[in-house]
């Protein structure tokens, strides 16, 4: 059931928005630590999020308080009950963040294929770099790790892959390519 019992590992396709900080309050809200400013913001316009030793959870209220977020949950009610959630990690679905800010984009590219001419050079392991200068980070199939800058001209990024046409010399080491 939906925001009960022990969750560890969010759902595929969910990303970290931050963690629970220390409880505000005495109805179990909590102070949010956010990944980052646009992660916090994310939270306004979320109905329910994951949280780790919680499972999928509705938000019960998002609000600012002497410049910190506040989260407040609909299953957690007391500070007791809050006090076991402190330092738990919070996720959201990445097709949810899209829409509020583009460079949240990059982590729903986790876990896609990378492909070349049609075939498969590996697959998206992580999202390396900062806002405008990202790079994926590629296990391939060769075993090779490459990293492949996100906003270069040869790379096109559908829904279901990140595709590479014409990529530079050099780019990709021999054995990915074979």
């Amino acid at each position: 059931m939906s925001g009960r019992g022990e969750a560890g590992a969010p759902p595929a396709g969910y990303v970290l928005l931050g963690h629970l900080g220390r409880i505000f309050g005495l109805r179990g809200a909590f102070h949010f630590r956010a990944s980052s400013p646009a992660r916090g913001e994310a939270l306004f316009h979320l109905h329910s999020v994951f949280v780790e030793g919680l499972g999928e959870t509705p938000l019960d209220e998002v609000r600012r308080h002497s410049g910190s977020l506040i989260v407040g949950f609909v299953n957690v009610r007391t500070p007791e009950r809050a006090k076991g959630l402190v330092n738990s990690a919070v996720y959201a679905p990445s097709a949810a963040l899209r829409d509020k800010d583009p460079e949240l984009q990059f982590d729903a590219l986790i876990d896609l294929p990378v492909l070349l001419e049609g075939q498969e050079l590996g697959r998206v392991a992580a999202i390396q770099g900062v806002p405008g200068a990202q790079f994926a980070q590629v296990e391939s199939t060769s075993g090779d790790d490459v990293l492949i800058p996100l906003h270069a001209p040869y790379v096109t990024i559908r829904e279901h892959a990140v595709e590479l046409t014409d990529p530079p010399e050099g780019l990709l080491p021999e054995s990915a390519t074979q």
